[in-house]
């Protein structure tokens, strides 16, 4: 039990994603650890304390810098459990026999283990000290074990006072309850300092009249005290008056959040089990929690009929699910809006049938193009024709490509990827810069917003109703103004992050992290993540994870409801996906191709789930390389703006 070396690092940064440990494989790169090569995506990939797979361990300290401290042992070291708030054991499979932090600023310097293969390490922490201990194990795992809990593994349902307050109240609640912790009593001036240090400080006079006001406030409705001057936290949440409850709670999204940690340390421990399930009773012994807790937890990681990595079986037991190949799923239609090939063809599908509408470049002998230098980088469609999207300098010049061939100049838009958005049948609405324009597809006429001197640039948040809706970017409170062509700009009484161009719903994101959400006459809130994103219709939420690829769903047409998780195959790109319709969405297939193919596309159909291979987008028979040119290219396929998606 001897301590062969060690790495100590006494104020070591913890960045977002929390502490972090990686290696890289090398030439002799041991084998994979299938489910745990790139962690869980949808579910927190530290869990509740630390997460470990094939060459990552990802904890989440409450702190921003830690006292970090690595060690490489001989064998498992003695037990110390009783000098630590939380600690756990789990398995890592090291493929280049060293590991290192995943952070620019800490020492070059790795640690080095013995060599690739299966290690156990005892992850132990308190009060700012982290302190990481490897041992090599056999080829066989034992899964994950949890020896030390000091928090409750699943948090608190929300009270609902954060959603009936406004963003600057809560704020200053936040504060006076951080400083004000172990029943201290606070004083306006240090919720003042308190609001100095928080990132989205505001200007001193603004802060000043933020704490004024809002601290009488929750004196009112109960959530502090006042003696003196000074401000204690209510010992418990009063009942939230219903008079305040302007928003409706997605139940079903908070319990997804609120179980999504401990859904991930389950997932661990099936991923890293020799067995195909792992019964309840086990799982809550492993990780100190009930065996209800683990019920709901996956409950609430993915509806039974998706494909979320894990589900319950009628023996109460855990059964994990494979992620189907790509070539298992059935072929579908061709791309709705159509494609340019590495071939350089333009082809769109008219009543069924391919029509070549344009070729560019000159394909190599092996029958490829150079497809980001010969050829556009995206395509639009419309009712008039295809936007082209061209390289240009520092900008994408754009323009329209009639039925009848025609080649008419739009303009141009600053960034590369910016959208487009349809106003109308004949009207685009476009960013560029601090300029935000209308262009007439018809007759070619241009309209400009009224110029706002101050605004360094504006950004389209949506269409709807022959509005534009759009954030000025001023020095200054984000502010959400509504533009009708041919009248004055008028701002919106709140900021809004996105508006569906079919009912008029809008989406918003509150500095304090609350997602709200207007629809149909109803609204409702969820702390959900700021990546998420509403569905054409308004109806359904969705928010996409990369590491591994997947979409979860949130119904806004039932609140209670738990979310759906649809895992996608091994590469598939979420984050270049788009909807065809209001019911189908195209997800590029990436590297996948080359891994498991044959496709370059996927669709998703809702709301059933289905999974299918785009047609025409078959790779069978492509070589992975071309000789003679960078050949094959993945596709660029023709995105609709009927739905207002850029």
């Amino acid at each position: 039990m001897a301590l062969v070396r060690a790495l100590h690092d006494e104020r070591h940064p913890v960045d977002l994603y929390g502490l972090r440990v990686e290696d890289f494989p090398d030439g002799n790169e041991h084998a994979s650890a299938g489910s745990l090569e790139r962690g869980i995506g949808p579910l927190h990939k530290s869990g509740t304390f630390v997460r470990a797979g094939a060459g990552w361990l990802q904890g989440n300290p409450a702190e921003a810098k830690v006292d970090l401290r690595i060690e490489f042992h001989d064998s498992s070291p003695m037990a110390d459990h009783e000098a630590w708030s939380d600690v756990l054991e789990t398995p890592y499979l090291c493929r280049s026999g060293s590991v290192w932090q995943s952070m620019d600023d800490f020492p070059n310097e790795s640690l080095a283990l013995d060599g690739p293969g299966l290690y156990r390490v005892r992850v132990s922490a308190s009060a700012g000290a982290w302190c990481l201990r490897f041992w090599r194990v056999s080829d066989t795992a034992e899964p994950p074990l949890r020896l030390v809990r000091s928090t409750p593994a699943v948090r608190a349902r929300s009270s609902g006072w954060k959603a009936a307050l406004p963003a600057p109240v809560w704020r200053v609640f936040c504060v006076a309850r951080r400083v004000a912790e172990n029943g201290r009593a606070v004083r306006p001036e240090q919720v003042l300092d308190g609001l100095r240090a928080r990132p989205d400080f505001l200007e001193e006079k603004e802060a000043i009249a933020e704490v004024e006001s809002a601290l009488p406030l929750l004196v009112s409705v109960g959530l502090l005290s006042e003696k003196a001057g000074e401000f204690r936290i209510a010992d418990e949440f009063p009942p939230l008056d219903p008079r305040l409850a302007t928003t409706r709670a997605l139940s079903g999204a908070d319990d997804y959040l609120r179980y999504e940690a401990l859904a991930a340390d389950v997932f661990s421990l099936l991923a890293w089990s020799a067995r195909e399930s792992v019964s309840v009773a086990d799982a809550a012994d492993c990780l100190l929690v009930s065996a209800e807790d683990i019920r709901t937890a996956v409950a609430n990681a993915g509806s039974v009929d998706a494909v979320a990595g894990f589900r319950m079986a009628p023996d109460d037991t855990i059964d994990l699910i494979a992620v189907p190949a790509a070539g298992a799923h059935p072929v579908g239609p061709p791309p709705r809006a159509g494609m340019l090939g590495s071939d350089g063809r333009l082809v769109v599908w008219r009543d069924g049938e391919p029509e070549i509408v344009a070729e560019y470049g000159e394909p190599c002998p092996g029958g490829f193009i150079d497809l980001w230098h010969e050829a556009p980088i995206r395509i639009s469609r419309t009712p008039h024709g295809l936007i082209l999207h061209d390289h240009g300098p520092g900008e994408e010049e754009l323009n329209l490509l009639r039925p009848d061939s025609r080649l008419d100049e739009i303009g141009s838009v600053s960034e590369y990827g910016t959208p487009l958005f349809l106003l109308d049948e004949r009207t685009i609405a476009a960013e560029n810069g601090s300029d935000l324009y209308t262009f007439d597809l018809v007759d070619g006429t241009r309209a400009s917003v009224p110029h706002d001197p101050a605004a360094r640039h504006v950004k389209i948040v949506g269409v709807f109703d022959g509005c534009v809706y759009f954030h000025g970017c001023t020095p200054g409170p984000p502010t959400t103004w509504r533009w009708r062509p041919g009248r004055e700009p008028e701002a919106l009484p709140r900021d809004v992050e996105q508006v569906d161009p079919l009912s008029g719903a809008t989406l918003a994101l509150r500095p304090d992290g609350l997602v709200v959400i207007e629809s149909g006459g109803d609204r409702y809130h969820a702390s959900i993540d700021r990546g998420v994103r509403m569905a054409p219709g308004g109806r359904t939420l969705y928010l996409a994870h990369d590491d591994p690829p997947a979409i979860t769903f949130f119904d806004l047409t039932d609140s209670r409801s738990l979310p759906r998780v649809l895992r996608l195959p091994a590469g598939a790109e979420t984050s270049k996906m788009f909807w065809e319709d209001e019911d189908h969405l195209l997800i590029p297939a990436g590297s996948n191709w080359r891994i498991e193919g044959p496709t370059w596309a996927y669709r998703l159909t809702m709301p059933s789930g289905e999974l299918e291979r785009v047609s025409d987008c078959d790779t069978t028979g492509l070589p992975d390389e071309c000789e003679c040119c960078a050949g094959p290219q993945a596709p660029v396929f023709v995105r609709p703006l009927l739905l207002g998606e850029g």
